[in-house]
């Protein structure tokens, strides 16, 4: 069965439509004042097997968040055990999508063995095309920054992939979350979507190395979803950093010229600077210049290291970075990989450090 013919199949049912529609006024107009989404063209089509990985700052909204980002499609969302316990309760989370996930800090040790009942459950519905949501931070986060990731949606993943013969791929879709404000109503929320990950390279290693496969593509995920989100690391001083991001963070920001969504501690939404004509270039290179024109006068850190004779700068950590991560997703960089080579050509005293090494990029015809 086709992409298309199972979509058709997987359409929720007229209940389940009812109640999204009547959350969903609830959650974005009344709970929320704005919602935002954020590279929804990068969710796969409906049918596709699809498991979406993403950070847990809110307990309730951050499956919501999701959910209505989704159009008509009908996602399964694993959920703390401890509200499956009144019989009522747990047809009712089901009928929604929600699954039962027990957790060792809060259910204990005893009662792990009946997530394997909630996996196969899940991986069923994950083979059947549908899409499975997981928080592998395994409990919420009261800041803005990124827990360690349990392993356990990798052997969901691969063990639903497993029991199939491994004929079928599964895509796995980074995301974040981000609220201008956890506590309180009518506060602004982000979701954001990365690039989906194929897991189907990874088959052959996993049969022969499950955690090493495991391993490699957790740290793709959570690579992907840091670079999504406003990870603030330093927890020790983490009130004083988050109150420079509030007060004066905004009054940087508007002065910058920064639209207000920006100042509210969303991450920069910049616009997307892809062209392939000449008209289109033309209004890539007027946002770009308006960009540059905030910070004008600055110099760059890497050509601060040029200018003072350096060997070394942080080109690796930038666009090398780029450059490896392309090369893990598959994306060709070719911009960002010439980049690199120029700069690391400076440092070696091979090239000079002028505008006219731009002579070295090639650069695709407009029509």
């Amino acid at each position: 069965m086709d992409i298309n013919e199972n979509a058709g199949r997987l359409k929720p049912g007229l209940g389940f439509k009812v109640f999204r529609s009547y959350v969903g006024f609830f959650h974005d107009v009344v709970y929320c004042k704005k919602t935002y989404g954020i590279n929804l063209e990068n969710i796969p089509a409906n049918g596709t097997p699809l498991m979406i990985v993403s950070n847990h700052q809110n307990c309730l909204n951050d499956p919501l968040g999701i959910l209505f980002v989704l159009g008509k499609r009908k996602a399964n969302f694993l959920a703390r055990a401890d509200v499956f316990e009144l019989p009522a309760a747990d047809k009712f989370m089901r009928f929604i999508g929600l699954l039962p996930a027990f957790r060792l800090n809060y259910e204990g040790e005893d009662a792990l063995g009946n997530n394997n009942e909630t996996f196969d459950a899940a991986g069923r519905e994950l083979m059947r095309g549908r899409t499975v949501v997981i928080y592998p931070e395994a409990g919420h986060q009261d800041k803005r920054w990124l827990g360690e990731f349990s392993l356990g949606y990798l052997k969901l993943a691969f063990e639903a992939a497993g029991k199939e013969n491994f004929q079928h791929d599964i895509l796995i879709l980074p995301s974040c979350n981000h609220y201008s404000n956890y506590f309180s109503m009518q506060e602004e929320l982000l979701t954001k979507f990365g690039t989906p990950i194929s897991l189907a390279p990874y088959y052959e290693l996993y049969k022969e190395k499950p955690r090493t496969a495991q391993r490699e593509v957790n740290k793709l995920v959570r690579d992907q979803i840091d670079s999504l989100m406003l990870n603030i690391t330093d927890l020790e001083n983490y009130d004083a950093l988050d109150y420079l991001r509030g007060t004066y963070g905004k009054k940087y920001a508007e002065k910058k010229g920064f639209k207000p969504v920006e100042m509210e501690g969303f991450l920069p939404t910049v616009e997307n600077y892809s062209f392939s004509n000449k008209a289109e270039l033309a209004k890539v290179e007027k946002q770009l210049k308006e960009l540059i024109s905030y910070s004008y006068d600055e110099v760059a850190s890497m050509l601060q290291d040029i200018w003072a004779g350096r060997t070394e700068c942080e080109i690796d950590d930038i666009n090398g970075k780029v450059v490896r991560d392309g090369a893990a997703l598959g994306i060709e960089t070719p911009f960002n990989s010439k980049v690199v080579e120029i700069v690391k050509k400076i440092l070696k005293g091979e090239l000079k450090a002028e505008f006219s090494n731009i002579k070295y990029f090639e650069f695709p015809a407009l029509l």
